[in-house]
């Protein structure tokens, strides 16, 4: 009975023994996996953050794409070192990419964040990044003092961490403070502090872009000998990197450099290498830009042929990119290079197109210079009142944007017209208005030269009378002329300075003062010759420039004609040899064939995991989409309830709100499950929000409407793709205005689109602190549900905001525009 009863307490103990073993065995699998799936998405994330980096630059929008995704892959894990430091540097890189586009309150969002991780752990690294950004932010601000501070702090922390890279950066970012200060001392100690660490670490992007760093500096210190240094030892690091846009940027200073030095050969040599290298990036930017370098050349030397024809290239691409801004620029140079020439009628016709764009820009600036443009031209073709007109014209756009230097100019222009056509009056108040201006802004030279005319006109005038009269005005024309002689001689410009001794000699002359006049006329005939050997010198050299230019394009062509000829020696050459090359394409084409089946099923199969995680994203934004839909406020719920309780006697108006909010409700919960809506449910929908603001607002709320006649209502959009700027603009821009709050919905088609604009009257995109606080969540997430469905479209959905700054007032634009034919379908 006890051997038996030691017997099953054995089979007990070994089931148990047992039983342990499979469960520890079980809890370690599920560790184990566990382990394995942080891994996983550790990896994951640091790909995430590795390409953000990589492309912060060049695509912010999707930088910040990525380091959201590894924020919320990062989330989802235990809060370990690894794993927050990584979490800290996504944030860091959000900060900057904020700060980049001039958004601080995110940037500062994001930086409290960092320093937050940073502080749990002790991770220094990642304090000393976010120290380093917000150094840049204050920087950008103009605050300097504050912003050495903050790289001060990044420093000792980089110090402390050796880590080299933040020691250059640093260094090179308070370099870049010290240059704006004018210390060009401690900027080249800064940069050149930052390319020895790139040499310690042999980081050779980090010293290539500091050889360029200093070869900025040099440049403003007219080095020119150091600059070409430089700019040589970037490029071949460059071009070892096979860096094509560094090596671009090279040849382009390059080509600014020679330019500078009046070697005109080896100018166009470097700006041809740009467009080459442009065109083989397909740059197009960069191509335009190369191609109106050489067409400034060739001005230069008085080819009009080849400036012209590159002119052309570069105005036919600006058109193709849309880039009105650089299109307008261009047109103007047209115009200028016709004037030249004499032809005002094919400059008249650039300076009207240059014109038109700036306006549409709301360009002042280059408004006012195009008017000016057009008056000199009527000056040209001896039409003053025309001429007048457009100065008068372009004069507000200066006054309004301050630009004294136009200002005064303008004024000498009008006072040589009025001048020429014999109104002195009018002329002498140009000229002293100009003067005045002059005065004020410190322009030396053109203060010499308002006082030129002024002595010139004091002098005709005193031909024309007599008696006292004529003596007072000999007197102020002498003052003015010495004036304009003394100041010239003071900063010497030497074509002014002839110019004011020659008015001399004539005052002089006339008043029977010969001596004075001899004196005059011999400086003004010394001045004169000296010009005339400089224009000489200048035309030998430009001579000699285009007679290089046409010798080299000579045996381009001899080149080009030994090329024909071998091509028929090969030509011949492959005849005999295509029999073997049969057998040889054979075997090609079979290796290819096997390769290529190979390479399909690869690509077949990267594709398919590729579809599988965008499907997953989309889905992950669909429902981020649904939860915002379903998360009516609260708080907007609870006001709105008590202000229909407020006006509980007026039961016509109370109904009608309560109907607006169960309208609300109702489409809420309805729309959760769809992506996209009919419009016409989008603006019930918006109506009752508004209606339901407006009640909020007391009523102080003006809402214009403009729905184009005939659309189609039935269309789909995309949920809450009107709601949320409509609910944007109440909120930010008009909820703290008192009165006068106007808000504008525009519905129409254009061309082959559906277009929304949502107009408010508010003080526009921070231009002024909003009552309201939001988190962004319901435009950032609408902004990323655009961004899908458009990767998988051919016309692209559009979503712009814009300072409205019109004559109507400030205020925001919102415009999205959405193809009539546009897929939604996900799967």
């Amino acid at each position: 009975m006890a051997s038996k009863i030691l017997v099953k307490t054995i089979i007990l103990l070994v089931c148990g023994a047992a039983a342990l073993v499979i469960s520890i065995a079980m809890l370690t699998s599920k560790k184990t996996k566990h382990l394995s799936e942080d891994l996983s998405l550790i990896q994951t994330a640091s790909k995430l953050v590795e390409i953000a980096d990589s492309v912060r630059n060049s695509k912010p929008d999707s930088a910040l794409l990525e380091f959201q995704k590894a924020i919320l892959m990062l989330q989802k894990l235990e809060n370990s070192k690894d794993e927050s430091h990584l979490l800290g540097i996504s944030y860091v890189g959000m900060m900057s990419i904020y700060a980049e586009s001039g958004d601080n309150k995110q940037a500062l969002k994001n930086d409290s964040v960092a320093m937050a991780i940073a502080a749990r752990f002790g991770d220094n690294q990642v304090r000393a990044k976010a120290l380093t950004v917000r150094g840049m932010m204050e920087f950008r601000l103009g605050n300097y003092e504050i912003a050495l501070d903050y790289f001060q702090k990044g420093m000792d922390l980089a110090i402390e961490i050796k880590d080299f890279e933040i020691q250059a950066k640093i260094f090179t970012n308070r370099a870049m403070i010290w240059f704006y200060q004018g210390d060009k001392k401690k900027t080249i100690e800064g940069f050149t502090n930052a390319l020895d660490i790139g040499k310690k670490i042999k980081n050779k992007m980090l010293i290539a872009g500091n050889y360029m760093n200093l070869a900025i500096v040099y440049t403003n210190m007219n080095q020119n000998d150091s600059v070409r240094s430089y700019y040589q030892l970037a490029l071949k690091l460059f071009k070892e990197l096979n860096d094509k846009d560094g090596q671009l940027l090279c040849y382009q200073n390059f080509g600014s450099l020679y330019y500078d030095y009046s070697d005109f050969d080896k100018a166009i040599t470097n700006y041809e290498l740009s467009v080459q290298l442009a065109i083989e990036m397909h740059d197009k930017t960069n191509e335009a830009k190369g191609y109106h370098n050489l067409a400034e050349v060739y001005m230069h030397i008085g080819d009009n042929a080849k400036a012209t024809e590159f002119l052309f290239k570069s105005i036919k691409i600006k058109e193709q990119l849309n880039n009105k801004l650089s299109l307008a620029q261009g047109y103007i140079g047209l115009g200028e290079m016709y004037y030249n020439r004499n032809e005002n009628s094919k400059a008249r016709i650039y300076f009207d197109k240059s014109l038109k764009i700036s306006r549409e820009l709301k360009n002042i600036k280059q408004i006012g210079s195009n008017l000016c443009n057009l008056a000199d031209l009527f000056c040209a073709e001896n039409k003053p009142d025309s001429a007048m007109i457009y100065f008068n014209k372009a004069l507000p756009y200066y006054l309004q944007i301050e630009n004294y230097l136009g200002i005064s100019n303008l004024y000498i222009n009008m006072g040589a017209e009025f001048a020429l056509n014999r109104d002195f009056p009018s002329a002498e108040k140009c000229f002293l208005k100009a003067l005045k201006e002059k005065t004020k802004i410190s322009d030396q030279e053109g203060y010499a030269i308002a006082n030129h005319h002024l002595a010139n006109l004091y002098l005709n005038k005193a031909l024309k009378v007599s008696g006292q009269s004529k003596s007072t005005l000999y007197q102020k024309a002498e003052k003015a002329g010495l004036e304009s002689y003394n100041r010239a001689n003071r900063i010497g410009t030497v074509p002014v300075k002839r110019d004011a001794s020659g008015i001399l000699k004539r005052i002089y002359q006339s008043q029977g003062k010969y001596s004075e006049a001899l004196k005059y006329s011999e400086i003004f005939n010394a001045l004169s010759d000296s010009l005339l050997n400089k224009d000489k010198i200048q035309a030998l050299t430009f001579a000699e420039a285009r007679w290089n230019i046409e010798k080299k394009q000579q045996e381009i062509r001899s080149l080009e004609n030994t090329q024909k000829l071998n091509q028929k020696a090969i030509k011949q050459q492959e005849i005999e040899t295509r029999q073997q090359r049969i057998i040889i394409w054979f075997i090609v084409v079979l290796l290819i064939l096997i390769t290529g089946i190979t390479i399909l099923a690869s690509l077949y199969f990267r594709k398919k995991r590729t579809m599988e995680y965008q499907k997953q994203l989309s889905n992950n934004t669909i429902l981020r989409m649904q939860n915002i839909r379903n998360a009516l406020s609260p708080h907007f719920i609870f006001n709105v309830l008590n202000n229909i309780w407020a006006i509980m006697d007026d039961k016509e108006n109370a109904r009608s709100q309560f109907d607006n909010l169960i309208i609300l409700i109702r489409r809420s919960i309805i729309n959760t499950e769809r992506l996209t809506i009919p419009l016409i449910e989008e603006l019930d929908f918006v109506k009752s929000f508004i209606e339901l603001q407006k009640l909020q607002m007391g009523n102080n709320l003006q809402v214009e409407w403009y729905i184009e006649e005939g659309i189609n209502l039935d269309l789909q959009i995309p949920g809450m793709i009107l709601q949320i700027p409509v609910e944007n603009a109440i909120k930010h821009g008009l909820a703290h205005k008192k009165n006068n709050r106007l808000l504008r919905i525009h519905v129409k088609t254009e061309s082959s689109f559906l277009k929304f604009i949502v107009s408010d009257n508010g003080f526009g995109i921070n231009q002024a602190p909003s009552p309201t606080k939001g988190t962004g969540t319901g435009l950032k997430v609408l902004t990323n549900t655009i961004h899908i469905l458009n990767q998988i479209n051919k016309e692209k959905m559009s979503y712009e905001i814009l300072n409205r700054g019109d004559e109507d007032g400030s205020g925001t634009n919102v415009i999205i525009k959405i193809p009539l034919k546009f897929n939604y379908n996900l799967n």
